[in-house]
């Protein structure tokens, strides 16, 4: 990401980010959370905060502050375009007639859910 922006975001600000441009549909932050497998809705509010601070979403007000929703800005669509852009450059290209991107697509998916379950395993360890 520091290729792309120099606005020192996390791994986990980034994960918001994408997420967010996802669709390019208004997130609410609930849903963030459950897109993500995450219930440290303090840790996602202040990654909210902090690319919204970047300019890189926007805060779409409503009535209710649950029903607020996040889109991201055309700065942000320029950063997740960037990145996925060296990503592929840096992570794809190289492998592409190496390995099936097919094979490929689906390692990264068993990875996200071994992530996912991972996550679950620590939140689970600390209620304890």
């Amino acid at each position: 990401m520091n290729a792309v922006d120099d606005a020192g975001l996390t791994a986990e600000d980034i994960s918001v980010l994408n997420l967010i441009r996802k669709d390019d549909q208004p997130k609410k932050l609930t849903e963030i959370s459950r897109m993500l497998n995450r219930s440290d809705v303090s840790n996602l509010q202040y990654a909210v905060r902090k690319l919204t601070k970047e300019g890189l979403i926007s805060k779409q007000e409503q009535s209710s502050r649950k029903d607020t929703t996040y889109l991201t800005t055309q700065k942000g669509i320029s950063v997740t375009s960037g990145y996925a852009d060296t990503r592929s450059n840096l992570l794809i290209q190289p492998v592409v007639g190496q390995v099936d991107l097919a094979e490929l697509e689906a390692a990264a998916n068993t990875l996200s859910r071994l992530t996912g379950l991972y996550d679950q395993a620590i939140a689970h360890t600390k209620t304890l």
